[in-house]
């Protein structure tokens, strides 16, 4: 490989996975095909977070309407959207542009599609003669995520607000502090977060289990984790409220 190269793609090792699949696969394979393409004018961030969606989008119609071949082109489909999520926040590191813009599209299409994408699959299991409720099952667990999201800002609202910055909760990547970590170990240390069951970590399940022909143990799986993930994180949000009330009231 050209010095060029891996001086690319050393760069580009600029953040810390919060999620399993980010660590296992979204990263890795972001920084080997960044690395080679990381300086073309032609590719932007925002380019890459508009591909994210459309093949999310474009797999959620396959998985909601084709056969079982599509379906498992969804599958897979859905798993290049997430490549492409990966590579725009990579992209606008490495080139030091990233902008409050791009974020905001970032995160407003990211919703949309987790919405569709688990509504598509809620459909997908229906029409294999599962009951009516699973139509309800996708939105639902997607609702959840989306409340999360909600009282994560709104949270960073107040400490703002209160504190003029913000103390628990931690909006973007985290630097990674040895940009010299092998990949391997950087994948192998992600392997810790398995059990997190974060947002990235969602579409591979979506994707294992479709390939398995078992949309309704992923519908399941993904509504009871992220059901159980809002009653946590509104418990704990109330309780940093409560501490910032307490302050305010000194």
């Amino acid at each position: 490989m050209s010095s060029k190269y891996m001086e690319r793609y050393q760069l580009l090792k600029s953040r810390s996975a919060k999620d399993w699949w980010t660590a296992t696969f979204g990263d890795p394979v972001s920084w080997i095909i960044l690395a080679a393409i990381a300086d073309w004018k032609l590719i932007s961030p925002n380019l890459l977070t508009m591909l994210t969606f459309l093949s999310k989008v474009a797999s959620s119609a396959l998985i909601a309407f084709g056969d079982r071949s599509m379906v498992i082109t969804g599958a897979v489909l859905l798993q290049a959207g997430v490549l492409f999520d990966h590579m725009d926040g990579n992209l606008a590191r490495y080139r030091n542009i990233a902008t409050m813009k791009g974020g905001f599209m970032d995160r407003i299409l990211d919703g949309a599609s987790i919405l569709i994408i688990l509504s598509a699959l809620s459909w997908h299991a229906y029409l294999k003669g599962n009951p009516a409720y699973y139509l309800l099952l996708g939105p639902s667990a997607a609702g959840f995520y989306l409340i999360i999201c909600y009282m994560y800002w709104s949270y960073a609202f107040y400490e703002h607000k209160t504190l003029g910055e913000s103390t628990k909760v931690n909006p973007g990547a985290k630097d990674l502090s040895d940009r010299q970590v092998s990949t391997l170990d950087y994948m192998i240390e992600g392997q810790k977060k398995i059990f997190n069951f974060n947002h990235i970590d969602y579409y591979f399940w979506i994707s294992f289990a479709i390939i398995l022909d078992r949309p309704e143990m992923v519908l399941w799986f993904l509504f009871i984790i992220i059901g159980y993930k809002v009653i946590d994180r509104f418990i704990m949000r109330m309780n940093h409220l409560d501490s910032l009330d307490h302050r305010n009231s000194l």
